[in-house]
Parts: structure tokens; C-alpha cells; sequence
């Protein structure tokens, strides 16, 4: 079951990195999204085909990067962990995916999946606010 799981994440990943390889109207989401919930501050950082993603609280620090891809109707968001910089816990080569909705400086993810530790990343789900610009 577990091995038909990732099978079906992997092909949804190289689905969506086709589906959004060179589309102009794909809406993927760029900058910085953070929140604090349960004195855990978590921030996604967005770029052209990067996630750096960074949380600090409690449990101990955790810094990694993704790459991603998103499906051709900018609703859902697909990955992999490239590299762990810090913490223990997430692979590299875990899969993930999300649905996400940006609304002016706003951005809300819902129903996250994953392999390995990300599967049990669900609290992750939530609205997270835009960060300024640093210059």
C-alpha cells in the first residue's frame, strides 16, 4: 500500500512539473508566508522553482529546501525535500503536496499530504500572512 502511495505522489509530482513547465498563467505563489501557532514560528519562502522552509519553537529548529512545481489550474502545489540544512525528522527525497489559495496577502494551505515524516505534517494546514520585503 505504502509503495502505491508514493508511486501515485511521484506521478502527481512529475505531472504537475509538466503541467507548469512554461505555462505563463500558472498561478504560483512567490515571497515569504509565515505564522506563529503553538510558540512555533513556521515560514514558507517561495521562489521561481525553490521552498525554503524554516520553523523554530519548542521541538527544536528545522530548515530544508524543496523543490516544486504547481498543477496547470494553480490550485495544488507539488514537491520534493532537496536538501535537510537543519533538524531531524524530514528526508531528502520525501514527497509532499498541498491545495493553496492566495488571497491578497493571505496564504492558506489545506489538505497536505506527504511520505516519510511529512505525512505527519498535517499542522501545517493553516493561513500564513505575507512578510515584507527585506532589502
Amino acid at each position: 500500500m505504502r509503495l502505491m502511495t508514493v508511486a501515485a505522489l511521484t506521478a502527481a509530482l512529475l505531472s504537475g512539473l509538466a503541467l507548469s513547465a512554461g505555462e505563463p498563467g500558472v498561478n504560483k505563489p512567490q515571497g515569504s508566508y509565515a505564522r506563529t501557532k503553538d510558540d512555533t514560528l513556521t515560514r514558507f519562502t517561495f521562489n521561481s522553482g525553490d521552498i525554503h522552509y524554516f520553523s523554530e519553537g519548542p521541538l527544536g529548529k528545522l530548515e530544508l529546501e524543496a523543490d516544486y512545481a504547481v498543477t496547470k489550474d494553480g490550485k495544488n502545489l507539488y514537491g520534493r525535500i532537496r536538501t535537510v540544512k537543519e533538524g531531524a525528522g524530514p528526508a531528502k527525497g520525501d514527497l509532499f503536496s498541498f491545495a493553496f489559495k492566495i488571497n491578497g496577502d493571505t496564504l492558506t494551505i489545506t489538505d497536505w499530504k506527504g511520505t516519510g515524516f511529512l505525512a505527519l505534517a498535517a499542522d501545517l494546514q493553516g493561513e500564513y500572512k505575507r512578510e515584507a520585503k527585506k532589502e
